[in-house]
């Protein structure tokens, strides 16, 4: 009875597997083509096609193009005295240029027009000067009302060939620096003037009020950058020439980024992310070599638990023998299983 019992539950057991290889198989397939269900094919029907609608064509409308702004160039190089005025060499590559000049006083200033590709010398106001007198003089270049170029300097009256000539320092610049985020003033954060026109460089550092003074500057444009450790480094540029004592309004810095990035401990076995059942389930049955694995192993263990029930079986009616005093059936050597 206990064979047949054993016998019945085998072959139960190896069409469960069976059912379950079937299922392995076919779901991958039925994964693999979505779509594939039967439809019906419908039948064609006439389609009418209408006449495409007349669209009007609007009038074009023509494009306004503005004028171009102009770029800072290269138009003004050697400018020399000649008895009572001082000349400047104008070299104009591009479109027409206004060339405004002075001697001695701004206020005087003559203006020239030079045309498109033109190479001529503009001429500042005729001055009474004698021998070894200092003359101070500027050249301005302007394309349609922008200025492009720009040439100031001194010479000693007397010379006829002139250098660009650095101009007494006799300007000041002032003012303070402060905290992007907080308005608090930043002590300690240097600041440097690096002159547009002069090679030169000023240097100053900023009090525990934020503020900072540069005295005894040339009159000139000026690059203005600002550092301190823990700031992003600010770079600001004068719009006009420094000239006499001026203060600027404060400017702002920005502290540096001190993120960090989340590090995993040496040696420490990175945290695994769980993952749906669903989802597992799908990779398996979508790995052809992981889906026979684990069918292969499931049969294996159900063969195995099979197995384990019969010997126990026989355990238990050797048992009852014994009770009755009966000879208990001969031990049957274990069959080898073969997969």
């Amino acid at each position: 009875m206990a064979n047949r019992c054993s016998k019945t539950i085998v072959q139960k057991l190896i069409s469960i597997s069976l059912l379950c290889l079937l299922l392995l198989v076919a779901v991958p397939a039925a994964l693999a083509e979505p779509g594939k269900a039967a439809t019906s094919t419908p039948v064609p029907t006439e389609t009418v096609t209408p006449a495409p609608a007349i669209t009007p064509t609007p009038d074009a409308t023509p494009a306004v193009t503005p004028d171009p702004t102009p770029t800072t160039r290269k138009v003004l190089s050697t400018a020399k005295w000649e008895n009572d005025h001082v000349s400047m060499l104008v070299t104009n590559n591009g479109g027409p240029v206004t060339v405004e000049a002075y001697i001695d006083d701004p206020s005087n200033a003559v203006t020239t027009t030079v045309k498109q590709g033109a190479t001529v010398r503009v001429n500042t106001n005729s001055i009474t000067a004698e021998e070894g007198q200092i003359i101070v003089f500027g050249f301005k270049a302007f394309e349609n009302g922008v200025q492009i170029d720009e040439f100031e300097g001194s010479l000693i009256v007397g010379q006829t060939q002139v250098s660009p000539t650095p101009l007494p320092e006799t300007s000041s610049l002032s003012g303070t620096v402060i905290d992007s985020a907080t308005n608090a003033p930043v002590e300690g954060a240097e600041v440097v003037l690096k002159s547009q026109s002069f090679d030169k460089d000023y240097k100053a550092v900023t009090d525990s009020s934020g503020s900072y003074l540069l005295a005894n500057i040339y009159p000139d444009t000026y690059d203005i950058i600002i550092t301190k450790n823990g700031y992003k480094q600010e770079v600001r540029h004068t719009i006009s020439k420094i000239e006499g004592a001026e203060t600027l309004d404060a400017i702002a810095i920005q502290k540096a980024a001190t993120g960090t990035t989340p590090t995993t401990a040496p040696g420490a076995a990175p945290t695994p992310t769980p993952a749906s059942p669903l989802d597992a389930w799908l990779s398996l049955i979508l790995n052809p070599t992981a889906c026979i694995a684990t069918a292969g192993g499931a049969v294996g263990l159900i063969l195995s638990l099979t197995a384990l029930y019969e010997w126990i079986q026989r355990q238990k009616e050797q048992r009852r023998s014994r009770e009755n005093g009966q000879q208990p059936p001969a031990e049957q050597p274990p069959q080898e299983l073969i997969l």
